[in-house]
């Protein structure tokens, strides 16, 4: 495990070098009043400093998973939500919300059921607290609702989801659906994540696969590469990459190079990943703008990846501390 120190170190040094807020204005970087005590383990907002967090996760649910999506809930979720609870008991936020998406783009609806598997694996309400298809920070149970959301429902999905050769691995697609999930099709009126984004909120995206971001041209409506779905996901935003985070979680290290599958880690600390080309190269983009993570699966431990994230959002809100 990683040293918090160290950690600690590498978010002062980030903090430092991040002038922008949240909108991206030059008003960011407030001078503290001279005449004012300043609060040294209290993270303070600034101006233009955001006031909420909306955090999307989308998640590559196919058979491959089960233990990645585990750790999400076991590990990430819970780091995550420790750190921004403690973001809103200090006053630096007011609140977050998360939505949960499956990895294919047809449809790209915010996800509010999982599975029963007492009953075959039925569908199962996971009876969010808000009464809409994402969760919130006041909920009562928000780790219960979580947990149960991700195990995933994935009965709704059209048949161009579906996980064969002939369709390419369109469930698999975890940045575009996102893209898609936050374009004005579904975030417009009467689409079905109507009212999910807001304006005055730091958009955070958690992109998780074992694969890569698949960008063939075998499926309609597939032939996305990196540039194109980073163009559409900063739309979600104004075309502003300084109001949102995008974490991208996927295979990195080679340990072996077999046909068919390809480069790829056989013997992660949560089984075998694909080398991650595609979606390595697009949180690149968000990495460059001080607001990209990129995890390597193959090397396990998301609690550390959960650190790096916070670091990158307490920039994007421009939280001091």
């Amino acid at each position: 495990m990683v040293n918090r120190s160290y950690w600690a170190l590498c978010i002062i040094f980030l903090l430092s070098l991040l002038a922008s807020a949240c909108g991206g204005g030059d008003g960011g970087n407030a001078e503290p009043d001279s005449g004012a005590t300043p609060e040294v383990d209290a993270p303070t907002p600034v101006d233009n400093a955001c006031r909420h967090v909306d955090l999307l996760f989308s998640i590559d649910a196919s058979s491959s998973m089960t233990d990645e999506i585990k750790a999400l809930s076991d590990v990430v979720f819970p780091g995550l939500t420790t750190e921004l609870n403690d973001f809103i008991n200090r006053g630096a936020i007011e609140d977050y919300r998360i939505g949960v998406i499956d990895a294919c783009p047809s449809p790209a609806s915010l996800h509010s059921m999982g599975v029963d598997p007492m009953m075959g694996n039925a569908a199962k309400d996971c009876s969010f607290s808000t009464d809409k298809p994402w969760m919130d920070s006041s909920s009562p149970n928000l780790a219960a609702e979580f947990s149960c959301v991700t195990n995933m429902y994935t009965g709704d999905q059209s048949d161009l989801c579906e996980d064969d050769v002939m369709r390419w691995d369109n469930d698999e697609r975890p940045a575009y659906a996102a893209a898609t999930a936050l374009s004005d099709e579904y975030l417009g009126s009467g689409g079905a994540n109507e009212g999910f984004l807001r304006e005055n909120a730091l958009l955070v995206i958690v992109a998780i696969t074992d694969e890569d971001e698949e960008v063939g041209n075998h499926v309609p409506d597939k032939t996305a590469n990196a540039d194109q779905i980073y163009d559409k996901l900063i739309a979600a935003k104004g075309n502003n990459p300084k109001k949102m985070v995008l974490v991208g979680v996927a295979g990195a290290t080679v340990t072996m190079n077999d046909l068919p599958l390809g480069p790829r880690c056989h013997d992660g600390e949560y089984g075998e990943a694909l080398q991650a080309i595609i979606l390595k190269e697009l949180t690149g983009k968000f990495v460059d703008q001080d607001r990209g993570v990129f995890w390597d699966l193959c090397k396990g431990q998301l609690e550390n990846a959960v650190t790096q994230a916070i670091a990158v959002i307490e920039a994007g809100c421009n939280i001091v501390r």
